[in-house]
């Protein structure tokens, strides 16, 4: 699976991007702390002014400083400062950045930072958040740039998404689409320096048409002739669609595809054993769907006079972290979310077929699956022994129940 932040390391590995992963590959999380790690740098002395971070390199010169940006990533957003080489795009974080993460960490690791209630709260929560948010220059390198998206933030289309040959990966928001298109035109001035990367899709990559983009690509007939997996045609179509790793409010969605969690045995050549895929979640239970049109057509509400079916949606950040709360840094930002503590035992992710059930007959559940949920085991193992609670029959909440 591509990773989600990081810069380069000092060595030159080289790891194929690929948008499927296998049971014995590590974790996008695993991918994001290694990378963060090896990102790190001992403050050195340059004799270059657009980085303090790394060794001058004797034939590396300034581009353009691009000015103020921001990174996002799931550990967070961290406003900076970006400059372009001819060699590679750096990141300097604000001062302001770098002290509210080191501060975050200290508190992390100082012996009160556990929450009187016995959960994670306080500043105990930021302990994996802290010790990866970015406290130095990042940098990454032209010559592994593969791939480049137009991305929107905030309902925005003022942000870019860079991807790289050693599976890291970078979100930038701009201050507006023309400072995006001023770097995007200086970084095309260097394209001698990208051996990997092609600029002719780039115009309708930018144009964040989905339609256009799909069109220019290949991936259609590559899974048509089987050349791709089915989890790699869909990441791509995620990707394609604006989706990224790096934002958890435009995660990739992965749609449920068993209907059946409770047999021994599945008989594969039973309609009934899958999900019906041409239709969304919200529409699968027929009763429901009769009750939301019913709510609709007789819709009558001086306060909210615009009638709607459904009052949630199929992929969000809550249900990204309700699926990877056993997970950094999602724990953490479940706890954000529920104000310094976890929520209600019984609403957290359980088992596959309770959640199932809920997304089939809850009036207010329809969401989708998450891409870790067919690849990744950790997110069903609560390693770091987080106290979830206990739910209404007394059951403590740990791992995931599976199906049999």
């Amino acid at each position: 699976a591509i990773s989600t932040t990081g810069a380069d390391p000092s060595s030159k590995s080289s790891r194929s991007i690929s948008a499927s992963g296998g049971g014995s590959s590590p974790s996008p999380m695993m991918k994001r702390r290694d990378s963060l790690k090896r990102m790190r740098r001992p403050k050195r002395q340059s004799s270059n002014h657009w980085s303090s971070s790394f060794d001058h390199r004797p034939n590396e010169r300034l581009v353009k400083d691009l000015g103020a940006v921001q990174h996002v990533s799931p550990f967070g957003v961290t406003p900076g400062r970006l400059i372009l080489t001819n060699m590679s795009v750096y990141f300097q974080p604000t001062p302001a950045a770098i002290i509210a993460a080191l501060g975050a960490s200290e508190a992390a690791n100082s012996p009160d930072g556990t929450a009187s209630d016995g959960g994670i709260g306080g500043h105990k929560q930021f302990k994996e958040c802290g010790q990866t948010r970015l406290t130095d220059d990042v940098r990454w390198e032209l010559d592994t740039l593969v791939e480049i998206f137009g991305r929107r933030y905030l309902l925005r289309n003022c942000a870019l998404e860079l991807l790289f040959a050693d599976s890291q990966s970078i979100f930038l928001v701009f201050k507006d689409e023309v400072k995006r298109k001023l770097f995007l035109k200086e970084l095309k001035t260097q394209k001698h320096h990208m051996p990997l990367f092609s600029w002719d899709p780039i115009p309708k990559s930018l144009k964040l048409i989905p339609k256009n983009m799909f069109k220019a690509s290949q991936y259609h007939e590559l899974w048509q002739h089987r050349r791709i997996s089915n989890f790699e045609y869909l990441m791509r179509l995620n990707m394609l669609a604006g989706r990224s790793l790096n934002d958890i409010d435009q995660y990739p969605v992965m749609p449920w595809v068993l209907s059946d969690y409770t047999s021994e045995e599945l008989d594969l050549t039973d309609e009934r054993v899958f999900r019906d895929l041409s239709k969304p979640v919200g529409a699968l239970n027929e009763k429901r769907l009769a009750e939301k049109r019913e709510m609709f057509d007789s819709w009558d509400d001086p306060y909210n006079p615009i009638p709607f079916m459904y009052g949630s949606h199929y992929s969000n950040a809550g249900i990204v972290v309700h699926f990877l709360i056993r997970q950094e840094p999602f724990t953490s930002l479940a706890v954000n979310f529920q104000g310094g503590h976890f929520d209600c035992p019984d609403r957290l992710f359980i088992s596959m077929q309770a959640a199932w059930h809920a997304c089939n007959t809850n009036s207010l559940d329809f969401k989708e699956l998450i891409p870790e949920l067919f690849y990744d085991p950790d997110v069903f193992v609560n390693s770091n022994n987080f106290p979830l609670g206990n739910l209404q029959d007394g059951t403590p909440v740990g791992d995931v129940k599976l199906p049999p």
